[in-house]
Protein backbone atom coordinates (compact mmCIF):
# COMPACT_ATOMS: atom_id res chain seq x y z
CA UNK A 1 0.00 0.00 0.00
CA UNK A 2 1.14 3.51 -1.04
CA UNK A 3 0.24 6.77 1.11
CA UNK A 4 1.22 9.92 -0.23
CA UNK A 5 3.55 12.03 1.56
CA UNK A 6 1.28 14.67 2.41
CA UNK A 7 -1.56 12.61 3.50
CA UNK A 8 1.23 10.18 5.65
CA UNK A 9 2.19 13.31 7.57
CA UNK A 10 -1.05 14.65 8.37
CA UNK A 11 -1.93 10.81 9.65
CA UNK A 12 0.76 10.05 11.55
CA UNK A 13 1.64 14.26 12.22
CA UNK A 14 5.29 13.43 11.41
CA UNK A 15 7.64 16.47 10.04
CA UNK A 16 5.64 18.94 12.55
CA UNK A 17 6.27 22.06 10.79
CA UNK A 18 8.34 21.14 8.44
CA UNK A 19 10.25 24.93 6.71
CA UNK A 20 9.39 26.74 9.79
CA UNK A 21 6.23 27.99 8.25
CA UNK A 22 7.55 29.14 5.07
CA UNK A 23 5.64 28.99 2.56
CA UNK A 24 2.61 29.06 5.09
CA UNK A 25 -0.48 31.22 4.42
CA UNK A 26 -2.33 30.14 7.66
CA UNK A 27 -5.75 32.90 7.69
CA UNK A 28 -4.54 33.70 4.38
CA UNK A 29 -7.83 34.12 2.28
CA UNK A 30 -7.67 32.66 -0.91
CA UNK A 31 -6.72 33.93 -4.23
CA UNK A 32 -9.13 34.01 -7.09
CA UNK A 33 -7.46 31.17 -9.01
CA UNK A 34 -7.39 29.33 -5.67
CA UNK A 35 -11.13 30.04 -5.16
CA UNK A 36 -11.71 28.57 -8.81
CA UNK A 37 -9.66 25.68 -8.03
CA UNK A 38 -12.12 25.03 -4.85
CA UNK A 39 -15.43 25.20 -6.94
CA UNK A 40 -13.54 23.03 -9.63
CA UNK A 41 -13.04 20.40 -6.80
CA UNK A 42 -16.34 20.77 -5.17
CA UNK A 43 -18.39 20.01 -8.73
CA UNK A 44 -16.19 17.29 -9.76
CA UNK A 45 -13.78 15.95 -7.01
CA UNK A 46 -11.80 13.44 -9.59
CA UNK A 47 -10.92 17.06 -11.61
CA UNK A 48 -7.11 16.45 -12.70
CA UNK A 49 -4.75 19.26 -12.29
CA UNK A 50 -4.61 19.20 -16.42
CA UNK A 51 -7.99 20.02 -16.67
CA UNK A 52 -8.26 22.68 -14.17
CA UNK A 53 -5.52 24.19 -16.18
CA UNK A 54 -6.99 24.17 -19.33
CA UNK A 55 -10.87 25.67 -17.66
CA UNK A 56 -8.48 28.36 -15.78
CA UNK A 57 -6.25 29.44 -18.64
CA UNK A 58 -2.98 28.75 -16.97
CA UNK A 59 -0.34 26.26 -16.67
CA UNK A 60 -0.84 23.13 -15.12
CA UNK A 61 2.54 23.50 -13.07
CA UNK A 62 0.27 26.42 -11.55
CA UNK A 63 -1.99 24.64 -10.43
CA UNK A 64 -0.31 22.39 -9.21
CA UNK A 65 1.78 24.92 -6.40
CA UNK A 66 -1.94 26.06 -5.91
CA UNK A 67 -2.79 23.13 -4.69
CA UNK A 68 0.40 22.50 -3.21
CA UNK A 69 -0.35 25.56 -1.12
CA UNK A 70 -4.36 24.76 -0.44
CA UNK A 71 -3.06 21.53 0.95
CA UNK A 72 -0.40 23.00 3.20
CA UNK A 73 -3.45 25.33 4.61
CA UNK A 74 -5.37 22.52 5.06
CA UNK A 75 -8.04 23.51 2.78
CA UNK A 76 -7.91 20.33 0.60
CA UNK A 77 -6.81 16.85 0.55
CA UNK A 78 -5.56 14.53 -2.06
CA UNK A 79 -7.46 10.42 -1.18
CA UNK A 80 -6.43 7.65 -3.08
CA UNK A 81 -3.31 7.85 -6.25
CA UNK A 82 -2.91 10.39 -8.81
CA UNK A 83 -5.09 8.52 -11.68
CA UNK A 84 -8.12 7.70 -9.61
CA UNK A 85 -7.87 9.75 -6.37
CA UNK A 86 -10.33 12.36 -5.68
CA UNK A 87 -9.97 15.98 -3.89
CA UNK A 88 -11.77 16.55 -0.73
CA UNK A 89 -12.87 20.00 0.70
CA UNK A 90 -11.94 19.99 4.60
CA UNK A 91 -12.71 23.66 4.93
CA UNK A 92 -14.66 26.38 2.76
Amino acid sequence: MTIERTKFMQMTNVGGNVGGGVGDKDGAKLTERQEGILNLIKENAHVSANEMSEILSVTQRTIERDLVAMQKQRIIIREGNVKSGRWVVIKE
